[in-house]
């Protein structure tokens, strides 16, 4: 989650002014750092025990040493519950087209429609297609096998960039 969207919802970096706030987090994970900007995209809450929090009478050592971990001393913390984890979708898995069959079905395309493709160093190029066999496709004046386009070329379906291949079923 991006810090200010956790700022709004009150879940911004506790500094050393926060050491009321921060004694409930001792003996849980939180992340640490002497720059509040660190925080400004986290993936996972994975980060180290907060073992204590120093109770300094000088404000301004407590501003550059306030909180401890393992001996290291940080000016902001921030609770790893307070830090939602992104929900990614599962990573799609493709496999090269069976058959002919397989390819017209999955794409709705037919023989005499074009096809974008894109080819290694982001060439994109609409072509022709204009036959096929059970292993591969005449596309413009050449002929690809299923494996060679699964290898080294990505198509569009609907305006999505994807493998030119099948998605996988789980």
């Amino acid at each position: 989650m991006e810090l200010d969207k956790r700022i709004k919802e009150g879940k911004r970096p506790l500094n050393c002014f926060d050491t009321e706030q921060a004694k409930q987090f001792i003996g849980k994970k939180c992340y640490f750092s002497d720059d509040a900007r660190d925080f400004m995209n986290l993936d996972k809450a994975d980060g180290d025990t907060l073992f204590y929090v120093a109770e300094l009478q000088n404000i301004w050592t407590a501003e550059e040493y306030c909180f401890a971990d393992n001996s290291n001393d940080w000016c902001f913390i921030l609770p790893c519950e307070w830090v939602e984890e992104e929900k990614k979708e599962p990573e799609k898995k493709y496999r090269e087209y069976k058959d002919l069959d397989e390819f017209f079905d999955v794409t709705g395309l037919e023989i005499g429609d074009l096809i974008k493709l894109k080819f290694p160093g982001n060439n994109v190029a609409e072509l022709l297609i204009v036959g096929g066999c059970d292993n591969g496709l005449f596309i413009g004046i050449h002929k690809y096998t299923f494996k060679q386009l699964f290898e080294i070329v990505e198509i569009s379906i609907s305006g999505e960039w994807q493998p030119f291949g099948v998605e996988e079923e789980e």
